[in-house]
C-alpha cells in the first residue's frame, strides 16, 4: 500500500523495492541519488543500476545516517533502470516520508522496434523478474555446508585461526589486504540472500565480493563498507565461487576477527552435453556476457543531453 503525501512517499511495508525504468529509448549517466526529506524514517537503503540488456552494473549501500550514494563518473555507465530497496527503517516500521533525488546526466537515440508477423510492437527491456528469489524458499547458510562449498583457498597467510573454519570461527591474516576464494560444487543455481562478515570484534571498515561464473569470468563486482551486503536483488545465478578481497581496515593492521556468513536458496541444475563426438560438460549461464554500450557506438544517437533532478528538476548541463 503506497501512500502519498505531503512530506514524500508512505507505504505499508518496512522494505518496499522502488523500480524506477527510463524510456525505452534513454539511458542516464547518473551522478547521485538521494533521499531529500529529512523528516523520513529510513535508516538504510540500496541502489541496483540496470543497463539495457539487464546486467547489473553498480550496486551499492548507504550507512546511518548518510542519504547520498555517489555513482564513479569515470566507469561510463549508462543506466536504464534504477532500483531501490529500503533495508532498515529507525523505528522499525514501514517506510515513510520517501523523496527521491536522482542526478545525471540523460541521452536519448531513436526507438528501436521487432516486428512480428503482422504486428510492430515497441522493445522495452527492464529488469527481468522470473528469477528472482523465490518467496518460498528455504534459507540456508552456505558456510555451514560442506556439500555445497567443495573448498576455501587463499594466497594470503593467517596469524590466528583456520581458512577451513571461518564460517565457524574468526580467522586474522597478516597481509593488509587478503583475499580468499569459495568455491563452489558444479551445476548449482543459488538465490544469493547476503554476505555478511557477522565478527561484532573486527577491524574491517571496507571489503569486495567478485562473484565469479564456470569461465571464472566476473560476473558481479560489488564493493560496502557496511558488514553486511545484501543481495536480494540480484537473479538467480550459477557460481564456480565468489572471491572476497578485504580492502580496509579501521586501524592500518590486516583484518583480523573475521567471521562469514553466506545466507542463500539453493537448486541444482542439470549438466547439458552437446551432441559432439567427444562430449564435454557445460554449463548454461543465466546471463551470458553481452557488449556494453560505448560512447563511440551510440554518439550519432544523441541528440541532447539534460541534467536533472527527478521529481525536483533542475537544469545542471
Amino acid at each position: 500500500m503506497i501512500k502519498p503525501a505531503k512530506t514524500g512517499i508512505d507505504y505499508g511495508i518496512k522494505s518496499p523495492i522502488i523500480l524506477i525504468r527510463f524510456q525505452s529509448n534513454v539511458v542516464g549517466q547518473l551522478n547521485e541519488i538521494s533521499l531529500i526529506n529529512s523528516k523520513t524514517n529510513i535508516e538504510q537503503f540500496q541502489i541496483d543500476l540496470f543497463d539495457l540488456n539487464n546486467n547489473l552494473l553498480f550496486s551499492n549501500q548507504t550507512i546511518y545516517p548518510e542519504k547520498t550514494i555517489q555513482i564513479p563518473t569515470n566507469n561510463l555507465l549508462f543506466v536504464s533502470t534504477v532500483q531501490i530497496t529500503i533495508l532498515n527503517t529507525i523505528n522499525d516500521r514501514p517506510a515513510r516520508g520517501i523523496i527521491l533525488s536522482i542526478i545525471g546526466c540523460f541521452s536519448k537515440f531513436p526507438r528501436l522496434s521487432t516486428t512480428t508477423t503482422t504486428t510492430t510492437t515497441t522493445t522495452t527491456v527492464a529488469p527481468k523478474t522470473t528469477t528472482k528469489q523465490p518467496r518460498q524458499c528455504n534459507r540456508l547458510e552456505l558456510m555451514n555446508s560442506s556439500n555445497i562449498i567443495i573448498g576455501i583457498a587463499s594466497q594470503s597467510s593467517l596469524s590466528d585461526g583456520y581458512l577451513g573454519n571461518i564460517g565457524r570461527n574468526t580467522v586474522t591474516f597478516s597481509d593488509l589486504q587478503p583475499s580468499i576464494d569459495i568455491i563452489f560444487r558444479s551445476n548449482i543455481l543459488i538465490y544469493l540472500n547476503s554476505i555478511s562478515i557477522i565478527s561484532s570484534n573486527t577491524n574491517l571498515n571496507r571489503f569486495r565480493i567478485e562473484l565469479l561464473n564456470n569461465e571464472n569470468t566476473i560476473q558481479y563486482k560489488i564493493e560496502s563498507s557496511s558488514m553486511k551486503i545484501n543481495l536480494d536483488s540480484l537473479p538467480a545465478i550459477v557460481l564456480a565461487g565468489i572471491r572476497l578481497t578485504f580492502l580496509q581496515t579501521n586501524d592500518h593492521q590486516p583484518p583480523k576477527n573475521i567471521l562469514l556468513s553466506i545466507q542463500a536458496c539453493i537448486e541444482e541444475i542439470l549438466i547439458q552435453t552437446p551432441p559432439t563426438t567427444t562430449p564435454a560438460l557445460t554449463t548454461t549461464r543465466t546471463y551470458p556476457p553481452t557488449t556494453p554500450i560505448t560512447p563511440g557506438k551510440y554518439l550519432k544517437f544523441l541528440e541532447k543531453k539534460t541534467k536533472v533532478n527527478i521529481f525536483y528538476v533542475r537544469s545542471l548541463c
